[in-house]
């Protein structure tokens, strides 16, 4: 399928680091946007949604495994402390499952 729909079951592959993760989809339309960048808060990668994709590119940076741009590291701040790390990973895995 090309669309989900709230409340669907989705399993996400992580092919580079050979996991998955399933969840269910929901609604994102309380994350914040960045006033500086106007993206989606959390939304690192820019697809237009918070998802597992995004948390693990933030901790594959603070690992010093990959890159983020400056409009990514102001996306990736998740609590607005000037810096990216795993805390911010968390917020963005747990916006991403609904926690």
């Amino acid at each position: 399928r090309d669309t989900v729909e709230i409340g669907m079951e989705v399993t996400i592959n992580d092919w580079e680091n050979g996991g998955s993760y399933t969840g269910k989809v929901l609604s994102v339309s309380d994350i914040p946007t960045s006033g500086s960048t106007g993206g989606i808060m959390g939304d690192v990668n820019g697809s237009g949604y918070v998802d597992v994709q995004d948390a693990m590119l933030v901790l594959r940076y603070t690992l010093g495994i990959g890159d983020l741009s400056a409009n990514q590291l102001a996306l990736a701040d998740m609590n607005n402390d000037g810096s990216v790390n795993a805390q911010d990973a968390m917020i963005i895995l747990r916006a991403a499952m609904g926690m």
